[in-house]
């Protein structure tokens, strides 16, 4: 009796083992395998989140394109109605000037002074909107130039320290009523950069959105080095509100009451093109500070 209870005990330690054996077969294999759905599954999941983001934000870019492309060709039409009545201005222009010439030419006496004084002011203002007339009718004119380049992938090429010298000479023609402090770098490093022209206009737009908001307060300050070129542009203006910031460049917005919204939309679509970036921060004692960075490559 005692061998039989015996066996059957053996039985039942061996039948437990087994069961035991058994559940911790189960553990480990339901360990392996979550270590690796961990292992392989995350990874995947990353990467296909990865490229849902990617392929949103080539959808954004993609839509960025067209409204400048949209931008662009509404441009030309309006470049083209432009010549007309910009030509007519310069010819009342001119011909106002020469009738005030003759005019003053007419009252040198003590009597008339007064009046003389009036009318420099105005040959003053005349000259600048002369001055503003031929601006505008260069640029259109270099507008038609560039849109029949038969290539438009080979610019010119140029030193960048000239580059940034005509850049901010052109634009302090177009706008003499602001009064810019600008630095150009003191060290003699001068690569060559064959950017196109729309990169000037894109910078030019940054450097006139700092004018509107503080046309006696701006500061352009160039910098660069053998792979990196950088321009910041410094204000003291309202400042950026920071819904209005997260939407520049991606859709038409303006914070002035009279802007279209386009200028800071094709600046950035412009510098994108190019591989540089635009960052807006906030100006230590009020303002703006707009940073531009940029890739040198060797032409």
């Amino acid at each position: 009796m005692s061998q039989e209870v015996m066996s059957h005990s053996v039985v039942m330690d061996n039948s437990s083992m087994a069961l035991n054996a058994h559940l911790v077969g189960m553990w480990l294999n339901f360990a392996l395998s979550a270590l690796l759905i961990t292992y392989f599954v995350v990874p995947m999941a990353r990467s296909i989140r990865q490229q849902a983001e990617t392929i949103n934000e080539l959808r954004e870019a993609d839509l960025r394109q067209e409204q400048v492309l949209a931008v662009a060709t509404l441009a030309a039409g309006t470049a083209h109605h432009l010549g007309t009545p910009l030509s007519t201005i310069k010819t009342l222009v001119s011909n106002a000037l020469i009738r005030l010439a003759e005019d003053q030419s007419g009252k040198a006496d003590e009597q008339t002074r007064p009046a003389s004084n009036v009318s420099g002011k105005l040959s003053k203002d005349l000259q600048t909107i002369q001055q503003q007339v031929y601006a505008c009718q260069s640029t259109l004119k270099h507008l038609v130039q560039q849109a029949e380049q038969p290539s438009l992938n080979s610019p010119p090429t140029v030193a960048l320290y000239d580059f940034c010298d005509e850049l901010i000479e052109q634009w302090l023609v177009i706008r003499p009523d602001v009064e810019a402090d600008v630095r150009l770098p003191t060290h003699s490093l001068n690569p060559q950069v064959d950017w196109h022209n729309t990169l000037r206009l894109a910078l030019m737009n940054l450097f006139n959105n700092s004018a509107d908001a503080s046309p006696t307060e701006v500061e352009i300050m160039f910098d660069w080095g053998e792979h990196e070129f950088r321009v910041d542009i410094l204000d003291r203006g309202p400042g950026v509100d920071d819904r209005v910031k997260a939407n520049l460049g991606k859709v038409p917005v303006s914070t002035k009451d009279s802007g279209l919204g386009i200028g800071m939309m094709i600046s950035q679509s412009t510098i994108s093109r190019h591989s540089g970036k635009v960052m807006l921060f906030e100006r230590s004692g009020g303002g703006t500070h707009t940073q531009v960075i940029l890739p040198i490559r060797n032409p």
